[in-house]
């Protein structure tokens, strides 16, 4: 069963793949017009929205299919999948309209009715430019790498359409036809550099890259939520995808507490990092006892009987500490020594 939020972002990218379709008309209408090499360029462009935005609906559909026997950590990751797709498709079509442009620098042909070219590139670059942002907002707010991509799409689109019109204006006052050509090799260039940026970012998820950014922001929950018997936690590790967040962890207890008394503190973990993380975050924590004289250097129970050596320092979490697989200890010189 799909949930609202799912039917909501399914209704929205409706929205965008009727609006790219008829933005798609708008452009090849201006190209009929003007027959413009630059013009084209942005109109082949839209065929590539038009492809990826089906794509992307599809995608979104099944990422937001909840986990199942065969797919334990959800489907989530088919939306870097299809942002990958997109910016393959983007890359590709830039490559095709850098052939295109070179041909147009070596055989200019003659530019029509530009005033109407300039129009129809204006109205097309505002209208690419609020729906990119609202994509991208919205893709922000719901976690969405797939609404995420198409909004930055539809704002390459804009920034293409702001150097369309540049060139179009050139050609206007100074009646340069290889100036067509060479505003199309500059936006074919632009458009290759921006599908690249985003396959490279989407095959970074795809193969478990670091997301530091989630990292930060775990870590920053965790010192701020920090429990008194929470001795040390280390070898922390995040997969993001889509509404989901999974997180591995250790957690060092006090070597003494019973079965029952891990299992508390580890569930009180998880619990607080849903309550801040959202209710789709997963955590998978291994305990760890401390160890004898090493860990009181660091260890924040005050009331502790057992207690070998003094505490010499607070331990503040941070992705240098967190992150490496072993447990902590004092830096002090003199402990060093000991």
């Amino acid at each position: 069963m799909i949930s609202f939020l799912s039917q909501s972002k399914l209704r929205l990218m409706g929205f965008v793949l009727t609006f790219s379709f008829l933005l798609m008309s708008l452009k090849f209408g201006a190209y009929w017009l003007t027959h413009s090499q630059a013009i084209l360029t942005d109109a082949l462009e839209s065929i590539i929205n038009v492809v990826a935005g089906a794509f992307a609906f599809v995608s979104l559909y099944y990422a937001d299919r909840p986990r199942d026997l065969k797919h334990p950590y959800g489907h989530g990751k088919l939306e870097y999948v299809s942002a990958g797709v997109e910016g393959a498709l983007i890359s590709v079509a830039g490559v095709f309209i850098v052939w295109e442009a070179v041909s147009g620098i070596i055989h200019p042909q003659v530019v029509q009715e530009l005033g109407w070219g300039m129009g129809l590139t204006v109205l097309s670059g505002v209208l690419n430019g609020l729906i990119g942002w609202w994509l991208i907002r919205e893709g922000k707010k719901n976690s969405s790498a797939v609404m995420e991509a198409d909004g930055k799409h539809l704002i390459t689109d804009t920034v293409s359409s702001v150097g369309l019109l540049v060139g179009l204006a050139a050609i206007y006052f100074t009646n340069l036809l290889w100036l067509d050509g060479a505003v199309a090799l500059v936006l074919g260039g632009y458009i290759v550099v921006t599908g690249f940026s985003m396959l490279k970012s989407s095959v970074g998820v795809l193969i478990d890259e670091a997301d530091y950014q989630t990292l930060d922001q775990v870590a920053d929950v965790l010192k701020r939520n920090r429990a008194p018997r929470w001795i040390d936690i280390h070898n922390l590790r995040v997969q993001k995808f889509g509404q989901n967040l999974h997180i591995d962890c250790h957690l060092t207890l006090p070597w003494y507490s019973t079965l029952e008394q891990s299992h508390t503190q580890a569930s009180n973990l998880e619990k607080m990092l849903k309550a801040e993380l959202g209710d789709q975050t997963e955590l998978f924590v291994h305990t760890d006892p401390c160890v004898p004289f090493k860990s009181c250097s660091i260890c924040p129970i005050a009331e502790c009987s057992v207690r070998q050596s003094p505490r010499l320092e607070d331990l503040n979490w941070s992705l240098e500490n967190l992150l490496p697989n072993e447990k902590h200890q004092s830096q002090h010189e003199e402990f060093a020594k000991a």
